[in-house]
């Protein structure tokens, strides 16, 4: 059983493009639906944020076009910077690629809405241990840190 389940942290999913990709830069969302035949680079399947983007696009009748499946952030970066391909990522990555790149990229919010929870689950049969809750306790901070300021 579990005994707390905290709901630390829910991050909606952003487009990075290389501005070659024509995609606007101002504030509104962009639809899902206009992204059909975008060249995008994504996780493998079996990754969240694919399975999240996977869904939007079923739900949404719209083709998803991988073009290529990449893991590691900073290579991630290198591609989406070069023109190789766009990505849709949580807020947190998104923002990462785009302080992290050499070139001006585009950051837009998707609609309709992608967004995943990050909850901290503990066991209720089995009590932490003194190093797993200053663990926790870390977590808990670092989430904390990504959370948008309210107002």
């Amino acid at each position: 059983m579990v005994r707390d389940r905290s709901r630390a942290l829910s991050e909606e999913f952003f487009l990075v493009a290389h501005p070659d990709f024509a995609i606007g830069a101002d504030d509104a969302p962009v639809s899902v639906t206009s992204l059909e035949g975008l060249p995008l680079l994504m996780p493998p399947a079996y990754n969240f944020v694919r399975r999240a983007v996977d869904t939007a696009f079923t739900r949404s009748r719209t083709n998803l076009k991988v073009v290529g499946e990449v893991e590691i952030v900073r290579t991630l970066t290198r591609a989406v910077s070069s023109g190789l391909g766009a990505t849709i990522m949580p807020k947190a990555i998104a923002d990462r690629i785009v302080t992290e790149s050499s070139e001006p990229l585009i950051c837009r919010l998707v609609s309709p809405r992608i967004e995943e929870t990050l909850s901290l689950c503990v066991s209720d049969n089995t009590p932490l241990s003194e190093p797993a809750t200053a663990v926790k306790d870390i977590l808990i901070e670092l989430t904390a840190r990504l959370k948008p300021p309210r107002g």
